[in-house]
Protein backbone atom coordinates (compact mmCIF):
# COMPACT_ATOMS: atom_id res chain seq x y z
CA UNK A 1 0.00 0.00 0.00
CA UNK A 2 1.34 3.47 -0.87
CA UNK A 3 2.12 5.89 1.94
CA UNK A 4 0.37 9.30 1.87
CA UNK A 5 3.56 11.34 1.90
CA UNK A 6 2.16 13.81 -0.60
CA UNK A 7 -0.73 14.68 1.69
CA UNK A 8 1.34 16.70 4.07
CA UNK A 9 3.50 16.20 7.09
CA UNK A 10 3.12 12.68 8.50
CA UNK A 11 1.45 12.31 11.87
CA UNK A 12 2.28 9.81 14.61
CA UNK A 13 -0.75 7.51 14.93
CA UNK A 14 -2.52 7.95 18.24
CA UNK A 15 -2.64 4.21 18.69
CA UNK A 16 1.18 4.18 19.03
CA UNK A 17 0.94 6.69 21.89
CA UNK A 18 -1.92 4.79 23.50
CA UNK A 19 0.25 1.71 23.84
CA UNK A 20 2.38 3.57 26.37
CA UNK A 21 -0.23 5.79 28.03
CA UNK A 22 -3.32 3.70 28.45
CA UNK A 23 -3.47 0.07 27.33
CA UNK A 24 -2.48 -2.02 24.31
CA UNK A 25 -4.45 -0.89 21.27
CA UNK A 26 -4.39 -2.54 17.83
CA UNK A 27 -2.81 -0.09 15.43
CA UNK A 28 -3.70 -1.18 11.93
CA UNK A 29 -3.39 2.04 9.95
CA UNK A 30 -0.66 3.46 7.75
CA UNK A 31 1.76 5.95 9.19
CA UNK A 32 0.05 9.34 9.15
CA UNK A 33 -3.39 7.81 9.69
CA UNK A 34 -5.31 7.45 12.96
CA UNK A 35 -7.37 4.36 13.80
CA UNK A 36 -10.83 4.51 15.32
CA UNK A 37 -13.41 1.71 15.45
CA UNK A 38 -11.94 -0.27 12.50
CA UNK A 39 -11.50 2.87 10.38
CA UNK A 40 -8.43 4.94 9.58
CA UNK A 41 -8.57 8.75 9.40
CA UNK A 42 -6.09 11.20 7.91
CA UNK A 43 -6.13 14.94 8.72
CA UNK A 44 -4.39 16.83 5.92
CA UNK A 45 -1.95 19.66 6.47
CA UNK A 46 -2.54 20.99 2.97
CA UNK A 47 -5.59 22.88 1.74
CA UNK A 48 -7.55 21.96 -1.39
CA UNK A 49 -10.97 22.50 -2.91
CA UNK A 50 -13.55 19.93 -1.92
CA UNK A 51 -13.35 18.11 -5.29
CA UNK A 52 -9.54 17.98 -5.29
CA UNK A 53 -9.59 16.85 -1.67
CA UNK A 54 -11.86 13.94 -2.64
CA UNK A 55 -9.50 13.06 -5.51
CA UNK A 56 -6.56 13.13 -3.13
CA UNK A 57 -8.33 10.80 -0.69
CA UNK A 58 -9.19 8.37 -3.49
CA UNK A 59 -5.54 8.09 -4.43
CA UNK A 60 -5.07 6.24 -1.16
CA UNK A 61 -8.16 3.99 -1.34
CA UNK A 62 -10.16 6.30 0.89
CA UNK A 63 -12.81 8.99 0.67
CA UNK A 64 -13.67 12.29 2.34
CA UNK A 65 -14.84 11.24 5.78
CA UNK A 66 -18.44 10.26 6.39
CA UNK A 67 -19.43 11.21 9.95
CA UNK A 68 -22.81 9.49 10.08
CA UNK A 69 -22.55 8.51 13.74
CA UNK A 70 -21.94 10.67 16.85
CA UNK A 71 -18.89 8.59 17.79
CA UNK A 72 -17.28 9.30 14.40
CA UNK A 73 -17.96 13.01 14.70
CA UNK A 74 -16.67 13.16 18.29
CA UNK A 75 -13.48 11.35 17.30
CA UNK A 76 -12.65 13.79 14.49
CA UNK A 77 -13.59 16.75 16.65
CA UNK A 78 -11.11 15.66 19.34
CA UNK A 79 -8.35 15.58 16.71
CA UNK A 80 -8.98 19.17 15.46
CA UNK A 81 -10.31 20.92 18.57
CA UNK A 82 -6.91 22.32 19.54
CA UNK A 83 -6.64 24.25 16.28
CA UNK A 84 -8.71 26.81 14.44
CA UNK A 85 -9.00 25.24 10.96
CA UNK A 86 -12.19 23.74 9.60
CA UNK A 87 -11.95 20.54 7.52
CA UNK A 88 -13.84 19.30 4.47
CA UNK A 89 -15.92 16.18 5.15
CA UNK A 90 -17.68 14.05 2.54
CA UNK A 91 -21.18 15.53 2.79
CA UNK A 92 -22.52 17.40 -0.27
CA UNK A 93 -25.77 18.96 -1.42
CA UNK A 94 -27.37 17.13 -4.38
CA UNK A 95 -30.66 19.09 -4.45
CA UNK A 96 -31.68 22.31 -2.68
CA UNK A 97 -32.92 20.24 0.26
CA UNK A 98 -31.05 16.92 0.09
CA UNK A 99 -27.49 16.13 1.21
CA UNK A 100 -25.63 12.82 0.69
CA UNK A 101 -22.39 11.22 1.84
CA UNK A 102 -20.00 10.88 -1.12
CA UNK A 103 -18.60 7.55 0.12
CA UNK A 104 -21.95 5.73 0.35
CA UNK A 105 -24.45 7.86 -1.55
CA UNK A 106 -26.77 7.76 1.46
CA UNK A 107 -28.53 10.68 3.19
CA UNK A 108 -27.69 9.37 6.64
CA UNK A 109 -29.62 9.57 9.90
CA UNK A 110 -27.17 11.69 11.93
CA UNK A 111 -26.64 15.43 11.41
CA UNK A 112 -24.57 17.91 13.42
CA UNK A 113 -25.32 21.24 11.71
CA UNK A 114 -24.41 24.39 13.59
CA UNK A 115 -27.16 26.82 14.51
CA UNK A 116 -28.55 28.41 11.35
CA UNK A 117 -26.77 25.92 9.09
CA UNK A 118 -26.88 25.06 6.33
CA UNK A 119 -27.34 28.66 5.26
CA UNK A 120 -26.84 28.11 1.52
CA UNK A 121 -23.37 29.63 1.51
CA UNK A 122 -22.19 26.56 -0.42
CA UNK A 123 -22.91 22.91 -1.25
CA UNK A 124 -20.06 21.24 0.66
CA UNK A 125 -19.92 20.53 4.43
CA UNK A 126 -17.10 21.24 6.87
CA UNK A 127 -16.52 20.15 10.45
CA UNK A 128 -15.43 23.01 12.69
CA UNK A 129 -13.00 22.89 15.65
CA UNK A 130 -15.54 24.57 17.94
CA UNK A 131 -19.06 23.99 19.25
CA UNK A 132 -18.35 20.25 19.62
CA UNK A 133 -17.54 19.79 15.97
CA UNK A 134 -20.58 21.46 14.44
CA UNK A 135 -21.01 21.48 10.65
CA UNK A 136 -21.50 24.33 8.25
CA UNK A 137 -21.88 24.60 4.49
CA UNK A 138 -19.26 26.44 2.46
CA UNK A 139 -18.37 27.15 -1.15
CA UNK A 140 -16.86 23.92 -2.57
CA UNK A 141 -14.23 25.87 -4.51
CA UNK A 142 -12.60 27.35 -1.45
CA UNK A 143 -9.37 25.76 -0.17
CA UNK A 144 -9.54 24.03 3.21
CA UNK A 145 -7.89 21.21 5.01
CA UNK A 146 -9.78 17.86 4.79
CA UNK A 147 -10.37 14.53 6.52
CA UNK A 148 -9.94 11.23 4.64
CA UNK A 149 -11.45 7.99 5.93
CA UNK A 150 -11.12 4.29 5.00
CA UNK A 151 -11.58 0.88 6.56
CA UNK A 152 -8.64 0.09 8.84
CA UNK A 153 -7.87 -3.29 7.31
CA UNK A 154 -5.88 -5.05 4.62
CA UNK A 155 -7.29 -5.33 1.17
CA UNK A 156 -7.50 -8.56 -0.80
CA UNK A 157 -4.09 -10.32 -0.84
CA UNK A 158 -2.41 -10.42 -4.20
CA UNK A 159 -3.50 -13.59 -5.97
CA UNK A 160 -0.89 -16.32 -6.42
CA UNK A 161 -1.31 -18.19 -9.73
CA UNK A 162 -1.96 -21.93 -9.48
CA UNK A 163 -2.95 -21.82 -5.81
CA UNK A 164 -5.96 -21.65 -3.50
CA UNK A 165 -6.25 -19.22 -0.59
CA UNK A 166 -7.77 -19.84 2.84
CA UNK A 167 -8.02 -17.06 5.44
CA UNK A 168 -8.29 -17.33 9.21
CA UNK A 169 -11.03 -14.69 9.35
CA UNK A 170 -14.09 -13.83 7.31
CA UNK A 171 -13.48 -10.73 5.18
CA UNK A 172 -15.53 -7.55 5.48
CA UNK A 173 -17.38 -6.18 2.46
CA UNK A 174 -17.57 -2.41 2.12
CA UNK A 175 -20.45 -0.46 0.61
CA UNK A 176 -18.45 -0.24 -2.62
CA UNK A 177 -18.06 -4.06 -2.62
CA UNK A 178 -14.38 -3.87 -1.74
CA UNK A 179 -13.01 -6.71 0.41
CA UNK A 180 -11.09 -6.00 3.61
CA UNK A 181 -9.46 -8.25 6.20
CA UNK A 182 -8.96 -7.29 9.87
CA UNK A 183 -5.47 -6.92 11.27
CA UNK A 184 -4.12 -10.27 12.39
CA UNK A 185 -5.81 -12.18 9.58
CA UNK A 186 -3.61 -14.98 8.26
CA UNK A 187 -3.93 -15.99 4.65
CA UNK A 188 -2.65 -19.42 3.65
CA UNK A 189 -1.84 -20.07 0.00
CA UNK A 190 -1.79 -23.74 -0.98
CA UNK A 191 -0.37 -24.64 -4.37
CA UNK A 192 -2.58 -26.73 -6.63
CA UNK A 193 -1.75 -30.37 -7.32
CA UNK A 194 1.54 -30.67 -9.14
CA UNK A 195 2.72 -27.19 -8.08
CA UNK A 196 4.90 -25.84 -5.30
CA UNK A 197 6.65 -22.65 -4.23
CA UNK A 198 10.21 -22.10 -5.40
CA UNK A 199 11.66 -23.36 -2.11
CA UNK A 200 9.70 -26.63 -2.54
CA UNK A 201 7.17 -25.60 0.11
CA UNK A 202 3.57 -26.68 -0.61
CA UNK A 203 2.10 -23.62 1.14
CA UNK A 204 2.90 -20.07 2.30
CA UNK A 205 1.43 -17.73 4.90
CA UNK A 206 1.00 -13.97 4.92
CA UNK A 207 -0.45 -11.87 7.73
CA UNK A 208 -2.34 -8.58 7.75
CA UNK A 209 -0.08 -6.28 9.79
CA UNK A 210 -0.10 -2.75 11.12
CA UNK A 211 -0.60 -0.32 8.30
CA UNK A 212 -2.77 -2.64 6.24
CA UNK A 213 0.16 -4.54 4.77
CA UNK A 214 0.31 -8.27 3.96
CA UNK A 215 3.67 -9.57 5.11
CA UNK A 216 5.33 -13.00 5.06
CA UNK A 217 6.10 -14.70 8.33
CA UNK A 218 9.43 -13.93 9.94
CA UNK A 219 12.13 -16.11 8.48
CA UNK A 220 10.09 -17.14 5.46
CA UNK A 221 10.86 -16.23 1.89
CA UNK A 222 8.69 -13.67 0.14
CA UNK A 223 5.49 -14.95 -1.43
CA UNK A 224 6.16 -16.06 -4.98
CA UNK A 225 4.21 -17.89 -7.63
CA UNK A 226 3.51 -21.63 -7.58
CA UNK A 227 5.62 -23.42 -10.15
CA UNK A 228 5.27 -26.90 -11.60
CA UNK A 229 6.96 -29.62 -9.58
CA UNK A 230 9.88 -31.34 -11.27
CA UNK A 231 10.73 -35.04 -10.96
CA UNK A 232 14.23 -36.40 -11.01
CA UNK A 233 15.38 -38.36 -14.05
CA UNK A 234 12.95 -41.17 -14.94
CA UNK A 235 13.86 -44.78 -14.09
CA UNK A 236 16.40 -46.49 -16.31
CA UNK A 237 14.87 -49.67 -17.73
CA UNK A 238 17.25 -52.11 -19.35
CA UNK A 239 16.82 -53.05 -23.03
CA UNK A 240 14.11 -50.44 -23.74
CA UNK A 241 13.45 -47.55 -26.10
CA UNK A 242 11.89 -44.38 -24.57
CA UNK A 243 10.50 -41.05 -25.75
CA UNK A 244 12.59 -39.05 -23.26
CA UNK A 245 16.19 -38.08 -22.64
CA UNK A 246 17.90 -38.05 -19.27
CA UNK A 247 19.15 -34.45 -19.50
CA UNK A 248 15.78 -32.70 -19.71
CA UNK A 249 13.46 -31.39 -16.96
CA UNK A 250 10.51 -33.61 -16.19
CA UNK A 251 7.60 -31.55 -14.86
CA UNK A 252 4.50 -32.80 -13.09
CA UNK A 253 2.32 -34.87 -15.40
CA UNK A 254 5.14 -35.78 -17.82
CA UNK A 255 4.61 -39.25 -19.29
CA UNK A 256 7.54 -41.39 -20.43
CA UNK A 257 6.73 -44.34 -22.70
CA UNK A 258 8.89 -47.49 -22.66
CA UNK A 259 9.00 -50.20 -25.33
CA UNK A 260 11.29 -53.25 -25.34
CA UNK A 261 14.01 -53.54 -27.95
CA UNK A 262 13.74 -56.22 -30.62
CA UNK A 263 13.87 -59.80 -29.30
CA UNK A 264 13.06 -58.60 -25.75
CA UNK A 265 9.87 -58.46 -23.70
CA UNK A 266 8.68 -57.18 -20.31
CA UNK A 267 7.30 -60.59 -19.35
CA UNK A 268 6.51 -63.80 -21.25
CA UNK A 269 4.30 -63.20 -24.29
CA UNK A 270 4.08 -59.42 -23.68
CA UNK A 271 6.03 -58.66 -26.82
CA UNK A 272 5.10 -55.33 -28.41
CA UNK A 273 3.63 -53.95 -25.16
CA UNK A 274 4.23 -50.30 -24.15
CA UNK A 275 4.47 -49.29 -20.49
CA UNK A 276 4.46 -45.82 -18.96
CA UNK A 277 6.04 -43.84 -16.10
CA UNK A 278 4.27 -40.65 -14.90
CA UNK A 279 5.78 -37.75 -12.90
CA UNK A 280 3.48 -37.50 -9.85
CA UNK A 281 2.61 -34.82 -7.32
CA UNK A 282 5.13 -36.46 -4.96
CA UNK A 283 7.90 -35.73 -7.50
CA UNK A 284 8.37 -39.45 -7.99
CA UNK A 285 7.59 -41.71 -10.93
CA UNK A 286 4.61 -44.04 -10.90
CA UNK A 287 5.54 -47.12 -12.88
CA UNK A 288 2.94 -49.86 -12.55
CA UNK A 289 4.24 -53.07 -14.10
CA UNK A 290 7.41 -51.38 -15.38
CA UNK A 291 10.38 -53.75 -15.26
CA UNK A 292 13.56 -54.50 -17.18
CA UNK A 293 13.08 -56.12 -20.58
CA UNK A 294 14.53 -59.62 -20.82
CA UNK A 295 15.46 -61.72 -23.82
CA UNK A 296 12.52 -63.51 -25.37
CA UNK A 297 12.35 -67.09 -24.06
CA UNK A 298 9.76 -69.84 -24.17
CA UNK A 299 8.09 -71.29 -21.13
CA UNK A 300 8.78 -75.01 -20.97
CA UNK A 301 5.71 -76.53 -22.62
CA UNK A 302 6.03 -80.01 -21.10
CA UNK A 303 7.36 -80.83 -17.67
CA UNK A 304 5.91 -84.27 -16.71
CA UNK A 305 5.65 -87.67 -18.36
CA UNK A 306 7.98 -86.58 -21.18
CA UNK A 307 11.66 -86.60 -22.00
CA UNK A 308 13.46 -83.82 -23.97
CA UNK A 309 16.80 -83.62 -25.73
CA UNK A 310 17.47 -80.05 -24.36
CA UNK A 311 16.81 -77.85 -21.33
CA UNK A 312 17.21 -74.55 -23.25
CA UNK A 313 14.23 -72.24 -23.73
CA UNK A 314 15.83 -69.38 -25.67
CA UNK A 315 14.46 -68.16 -28.96
CA UNK A 316 15.48 -70.55 -31.78
CA UNK A 317 15.74 -73.62 -29.56
CA UNK A 318 14.47 -76.88 -31.17
CA UNK A 319 13.26 -79.37 -28.57
CA UNK A 320 12.41 -83.03 -29.24
CA UNK A 321 9.92 -84.47 -26.77
CA UNK A 322 9.05 -88.15 -26.27
CA UNK A 323 6.20 -89.18 -24.03
CA UNK A 324 6.94 -91.76 -21.35
CA UNK A 325 5.64 -95.35 -21.73
CA UNK A 326 1.89 -95.42 -21.30
CA UNK A 327 1.46 -91.75 -22.34
CA UNK A 328 0.76 -89.99 -25.65
CA UNK A 329 0.06 -86.52 -27.06
CA UNK A 330 -3.47 -85.36 -27.80
CA UNK A 331 -3.11 -86.30 -31.47
CA UNK A 332 -2.20 -89.86 -30.38
CA UNK A 333 1.48 -89.48 -31.31
CA UNK A 334 4.22 -90.15 -28.77
CA UNK A 335 6.94 -87.88 -30.23
CA UNK A 336 6.88 -84.12 -31.02
CA UNK A 337 9.30 -81.42 -32.20
CA UNK A 338 8.77 -77.85 -30.81
CA UNK A 339 10.64 -74.69 -31.83
CA UNK A 340 10.94 -71.58 -29.60
CA UNK A 341 9.87 -68.60 -31.73
CA UNK A 342 8.98 -64.92 -31.12
CA UNK A 343 5.53 -65.79 -29.86
CA UNK A 344 6.42 -68.96 -27.94
CA UNK A 345 6.70 -72.60 -28.86
CA UNK A 346 5.63 -73.60 -32.36
CA UNK A 347 3.44 -75.57 -32.77
CA UNK A 348 1.46 -74.82 -29.64
CA UNK A 349 2.63 -76.93 -26.70
CA UNK A 350 0.84 -80.18 -25.92
CA UNK A 351 0.87 -82.25 -22.74
CA UNK A 352 1.53 -85.97 -22.56
CA UNK A 353 -1.64 -87.64 -21.35
CA UNK A 354 -2.00 -91.15 -19.95
CA UNK A 355 -3.28 -93.82 -22.34
CA UNK A 356 -6.62 -95.50 -21.61
CA UNK A 357 -8.24 -98.82 -22.52
CA UNK A 358 -11.88 -99.21 -23.69
CA UNK A 359 -14.61 -99.06 -21.05
CA UNK A 360 -15.79 -102.58 -20.10
CA UNK A 361 -18.49 -104.17 -17.93
CA UNK A 362 -19.34 -107.67 -16.61
CA UNK A 363 -22.93 -108.67 -15.82
CA UNK A 364 -23.40 -109.63 -12.18
CA UNK A 365 -19.96 -108.40 -11.14
CA UNK A 366 -18.25 -105.20 -9.84
CA UNK A 367 -14.87 -103.97 -11.17
CA UNK A 368 -12.20 -102.60 -8.80
CA UNK A 369 -10.67 -100.05 -9.26
CA UNK A 370 -13.08 -98.15 -11.46
CA UNK A 371 -10.39 -97.05 -13.93
CA UNK A 372 -9.35 -97.63 -17.54
CA UNK A 373 -5.88 -95.97 -17.29
CA UNK A 374 -2.71 -97.59 -18.54
CA UNK A 375 -1.00 -100.04 -16.17
CA UNK A 376 -4.21 -100.63 -14.21
CA UNK A 377 -5.36 -104.17 -13.23
CA UNK A 378 -9.13 -104.36 -12.78
CA UNK A 379 -10.59 -107.21 -10.62
CA UNK A 380 -14.13 -108.23 -11.58
CA UNK A 381 -15.67 -109.87 -8.48
CA UNK A 382 -19.06 -111.61 -8.77
CA UNK A 383 -21.91 -110.32 -6.68
CA UNK A 384 -22.94 -112.38 -3.65
CA UNK A 385 -24.65 -115.68 -4.66
CA UNK A 386 -23.19 -115.65 -8.17
CA UNK A 387 -20.27 -117.37 -9.88
CA UNK A 388 -18.66 -117.58 -13.27
CA UNK A 389 -19.29 -120.71 -15.38
CA UNK A 390 -16.14 -122.26 -14.00
CA UNK A 391 -17.49 -121.63 -10.46
CA UNK A 392 -14.82 -118.93 -9.81
CA UNK A 393 -15.98 -115.69 -8.20
CA UNK A 394 -13.42 -113.17 -9.62
CA UNK A 395 -11.39 -112.59 -12.77
CA UNK A 396 -8.89 -109.85 -13.73
CA UNK A 397 -7.70 -107.91 -16.79
CA UNK A 398 -4.73 -105.52 -17.35
CA UNK A 399 -4.61 -102.22 -19.46
CA UNK A 400 -1.57 -102.44 -21.78
CA UNK A 401 0.56 -99.76 -23.51
CA UNK A 402 -1.36 -100.42 -26.77
CA UNK A 403 -4.53 -99.26 -24.99
CA UNK A 404 -6.03 -102.75 -25.08
CA UNK A 405 -6.91 -105.11 -22.23
CA UNK A 406 -4.63 -108.15 -22.08
CA UNK A 407 -7.72 -110.40 -21.78
CA UNK A 408 -11.37 -109.50 -21.67
CA UNK A 409 -13.70 -111.03 -19.14
CA UNK A 410 -16.51 -112.09 -21.52
CA UNK A 411 -18.68 -114.41 -19.39
CA UNK A 412 -21.04 -113.23 -16.73
CA UNK A 413 -21.68 -114.13 -13.12
CA UNK A 414 -24.80 -116.39 -12.70
CA UNK A 415 -26.67 -117.58 -9.59
CA UNK A 416 -25.04 -120.68 -8.07
CA UNK A 417 -26.45 -124.02 -6.51
CA UNK A 418 -25.08 -126.31 -3.73
CA UNK A 419 -24.77 -129.43 -6.00
CA UNK A 420 -26.00 -130.46 -9.42
CA UNK A 421 -26.75 -133.97 -8.06
CA UNK A 422 -29.54 -132.62 -5.89
CA UNK A 423 -31.37 -131.10 -8.85
CA UNK A 424 -33.42 -134.27 -9.75
CA UNK A 425 -34.44 -134.71 -6.11
CA UNK A 426 -35.56 -131.11 -5.91
CA UNK A 427 -37.60 -131.41 -9.09
CA UNK A 428 -39.25 -134.66 -7.85
CA UNK A 429 -40.10 -133.09 -4.52
CA UNK A 430 -41.81 -130.21 -6.23
CA UNK A 431 -43.81 -132.62 -8.44
CA UNK A 432 -44.93 -134.76 -5.49
CA UNK A 433 -46.12 -131.71 -3.60
CA UNK A 434 -48.12 -130.65 -6.65
CA UNK A 435 -49.84 -134.10 -6.88
CA UNK A 436 -50.70 -134.19 -3.21
CA UNK A 437 -52.18 -130.73 -3.44
CA UNK A 438 -54.30 -131.74 -6.44
CA UNK A 439 -55.67 -134.95 -4.80
CA UNK A 440 -56.50 -133.11 -1.64
CA UNK A 441 -58.53 -130.64 -3.64
CA UNK A 442 -60.60 -133.45 -5.22
CA UNK A 443 -61.43 -135.04 -1.82
CA UNK A 444 -62.63 -131.66 -0.51
CA UNK A 445 -64.96 -131.38 -3.47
Amino acid sequence: MRQPAAMGQQMVPLCFIAVYLVSPVLCICDTGWIENDLYCYHLSNTTLTQRKAQDQCQMYSSSLASLDHPNDNDFVYRQISSGEDSFWIGYTRVTPTIWRWVSTGTVGSYFNWDLGEPDNEGSCAQITPFNLGKWRDRDCNRNHRFVCKKLADCGEPTAVPNSDMVTSRTPLISASNSTFYPEGTVARFVCNEGYEFENSSPDKYVSCTIGGQWESRVGEALLTECVLKVCTAPPVIENTITNGTYDQMYKFGTIIAYACQQNFWFSPYEQGETKFAVCTDQKTWSSDGLRDCSAITCIRPITTYALSNTSSNKEGTVAHYTCARGYRFEDNSTEKVFKCGEVGWEPAPMLCKIKTCPVHSVSGAQGTPNSTDYDTTVIWRCDSGRTYDDTSVYKSMYCQDNEQWDKLVTDSCERKFKSFRLLPIMLCTQYCLFVLYSEGAKLRN
